[in-house]
């Protein structure tokens, strides 16, 4: 009772002293520690910030007057205590962010910014020239985080992410110890040798690369891979090195050699996750394809079996074996975790609770520190949600919520009750599993743009990417009109309609927006896929909506109802959708190297183009429709005759992944975008290069012509690029 009587005479009287802009109490007491665990700040928050906010809207009535009195009230403190020590600036930073969630324009230049919590928050054109930062929380460099692991010694976390480098930080004080800066793409997959001397990566660029701990030197880069790695595993002897990816296979690689000893073949689709048995004698490894999705090889004979029936139609996207190698955990598509006995192949239990699919498991270590909950398991899911189970039990110990986009990758500490979680959302969270409690996060911010639109018939484009918000901009004036919240995670497609009142948008969270421009709403959503959506297009007309998906399905969708129309099967994940002109054919591009050409009225494939080398990320049809074009990792370019299947022409000459293509209005020019940073022009007539444009610093993801003059580019260097072209 007293504390609370404290507490509130405490927040009334803050409230009267910023309402008479005064700051005497905001100078002498941080509201606010930005160092503190995660849970502490969260309750400085929820039992300060936010009762001292709802007091000040008593007396300014709307969070805009609110924000104009605390805009004046830093003003003043620019004024009167400039380069002096005080906690008032950190106040109202903290106050801000928790207003409307941003920084952006503020003048804090020449003050003591101290315990403000800056992380994962934006921060454009905010001036803190000559200000004294010293004790403030801001974002570190930090992108999507796909894997995760401590150094065995519980020392060190490595983090592959998706700005192309492995981050390797220090468990002590959450310092960044070294940057590894070799890999030309997305690192997927992280692992240490047991001896913790190295470290081991693999990339979509289709290299594994061992590390020394110490120097942070690439020793050795292992090639044979001819698509996306995605899994990567070292044995408990630290003798050997697993990986598998997109090209079906899995490789066994001698660490000390750098040799790849055996390949290993069976599956007949992208093999997404490797496990290595406790005793190192038998490997794990599963896909998408429910005819075979887990198969167990014994490494002495190189030979496997199938631990799951075809029967059962799992489509696998993560495995694990428990720490007495006795049991294998799966987690699915289905939205479940399911326990097998290794060596009968008998199911042992379901664990269901996750509302989307479970893209990650981890098994707690047998630890004495963890007797009295283990034995324990972890599973992550696209719901943005971990749960900790009993797993002999089935029992749910703990859900841990805080990741606002979904799971990719988690491990436990090797000797403590710690549990590390990286996310779609640019953080990487520790979580203490006997509490359920996140006790650090550590938030990035990234500002990549993988899609953008023009409207039809204004002078406004559309943009969107990694930071779940869209963004409309003037482009004739340069001015950036608004934007639009309500994805949770990347958004990867956006298209208008041709009328321009509406927008479609779709990305990490697997749901596809319809937003009315006029209302600034989402007025329908279109629920389904069972995983995160890459690529949206409307018919002709815009009646209809085609998306694509990680979970190998192409969908139809009926845009005034949301129904769905059709489900398409492919062998992988669809890349690329693309109506024709006439609205009679879809294009589909995926990962098995393929381009299939389906019939809208009859959902039956019309033709099937084994088309590129590696995965198609891009495709385009021609004004005209006679002619497809497909981009793809090959780095090529193809055209094809959509009539026959013929291949007309090879483009050649980008030096990286092609990942946007549009043709003019008038079908003379082919542009294409690469993960090279370039943009080529490609004479239609000729088939020569006509010209390269230059001046991105980053992968180039979307393409979009504007008139027959006009390209516009959107890049993961954050910008959206408007080029004059003579088409």
């Amino acid at each position: 009772v007293v504390m609370e009587y404290v507490s509130q005479r405490l927040l009334e009287s803050l409230a009267d002293e910023v309402a008479q802009n005064q700051y005497v109490l905001l100078q002498t007491y941080a509201l606010l520690n930005a160092q503190a665990k995660d849970y502490i700040r969260a309750a400085q928050e929820r039992f300060i910030l936010a009762p001292l906010l709802e007091a000040l809207r008593d007396i300014f009535d709307t969070p805009d007057g609110i924000y104009q009195h605390l805009v004046k009230l830093l003003g003043r403190l620019r004024t009167e205590i400039p380069r002096q020590p005080s906690y008032a600036c950190g106040n109202l930073l903290n106050l801000f962010r928790h207003l409307n969630g941003h920084l952006n324009h503020l003048d804090c230049s020449q003050l003591s910014v101290w315990q403000a919590y800056l992380a994962g928050i934006s921060l454009q054109d905010i001036n803190f020239r000559q200000a004294d930062l010293s004790r403030s929380v801001f974002s570190p460099v930090l992108s999507t985080t796909l894997s995760v692991t401590f150094s065995p010694d519980g020392h060190y976390i490595a983090m592959g992410n998706a700005d192309n480098n492995v981050r390797v930080w220090t468990v002590k004080d959450y310092k960044e110890y070294k940057t590894l800066q070799e890999h030309s793409h997305w690192v997927s997959a992280v692992s240490f040798c047991p001896d913790g001397q190295f470290l081991i990566s693999g990339s979509f660029d289709k290299t594994l690369k061992l590390w020394d701990l110490e120097t942070g030197a690439c020793i050795e880069t292992l090639r044979g891979h001819q698509s996306w790695i995605w899994a990567v595993v070292c044995s408990p002897d630290a003798k050997l090195i697993a990986s598998s990816g997109d090209d079906h296979t899995i490789r066994i690689w001698d660490r000390a050699s750098g040799e790849c000893l055996h390949i290993l073949e069976g599956h007949h689709a992208s093999v997404m996750t490797l496990a290595f048995s406790p005793d190192g004698k038998t490997l794990a490894s599963a896909t998408y394809n429910v005819k075979a999705p887990v198969k167990l090889w014994d490494l002495e004979t190189l030979t496997s079996r199938d631990l799951i029936p075809a029967n059962l139609e799992r489509r696998i996207r993560t495995v694990a074996f428990s720490p007495d190698g006795q049991y294998l955990a799966t987690g699915s598509l289905a939205c479940m975790t399911e326990i097998w006995e290794v060596e009968t192949g008998a199911p042992v239990r379901q664990l269901r609770g996750h509302a989307q699919p479970v893209t990650c498991v981890a098994f707690a270590p047998q630890y004495d520190e963890m007797s009295e909950v283990f034995p324990l398991l972890a599973t992550g899911s696209q719901d943005c949600s971990i749960r900790l189970w009993n797993y002999k039990t089935g029992e749910s110990v703990h859900t841990l919520k805080g990741h606002p986009n979904g799971i990719w990758s988690m491990a436990f500490h090797p000797s403590a009750p710690i549990l590390v979680s990286g996310s779609n959302d640019s953080t990487v969270k520790l979580w203490n599993i006997r509490t359920g409690e996140s006790v650090r996060t550590l938030q990035g911010y990234s500002t990549g743009i993988k899609s953008i639109a023009v409207h039809p018939h204004q002078p406004q484009v559309a943009c969107a990417g990694d930071n779940t918000l869209i963004h409309f901009w003037d482009y004739q004036h340069q001015i950036k009109q608004h934007t639009l919240s309500g994805h949770s995670s990347w958004i990867w497609s956006l298209k208008y309609t041709h009328d321009g009142t509406s927008l479609i948008s779709a990305g990490n969270d697997n749901v596809i927006k319809l937003w009315n421009l006029a209302k600034r709403e989402a007025e329908r959503r279109f629920v389904g896929h069972r995983s995160l959506i890459f690529s949206l297009d409307f018919n002709p007309d815009c009646s209809m909506i085609a998306s694509g998906s990680d979970d190998h399905t192409a969908r139809l969708w009926e845009t005034i109802t949301g129904h769905c129309l059709a489900t398409l099967p492919h062998a992988g994940r669809v890349w690329a959708v693309a109506f024709s002109p006439d609205g009679k054919i879809l294009a589909c591009g995926n990962c098995e190297t393929l381009l299939t050409l389906w019939d809208v009225e009859t959902h039956q494939p019309i033709r099937q183009i084994e088309a590129h080398t590696s995965l198609v990320w891009a495709i385009a049809f021609h004004p005209e429709g006679h002619i497809i074009a497909s981009g793809s990792d090959d780095k090529t370019v193809k055209l094809w005759n959509v009539s026959t299947g013929e291949c007309l022409q090879t483009f050649t000459g980008h030096q990286g992944s092609i990942w946007g293509m549009a043709f003019s209005p008038n079908g003379k020019i082919l542009a294409t975008g690469s993960h090279d940073s370039s943009i080529h022009l490609w004479d239609m007539d000729t088939y020569e290069l006509k010209g390269i444009l230059y001046g991105h610093d980053s992968a180039i993801w979307d393409l979009v012509f504007h008139g027959n003059d006009q390209i516009m580019s959107a890049s993961q260097d954050g910008t959206v690029k408007v080029w004059d072209v003579d088409a």
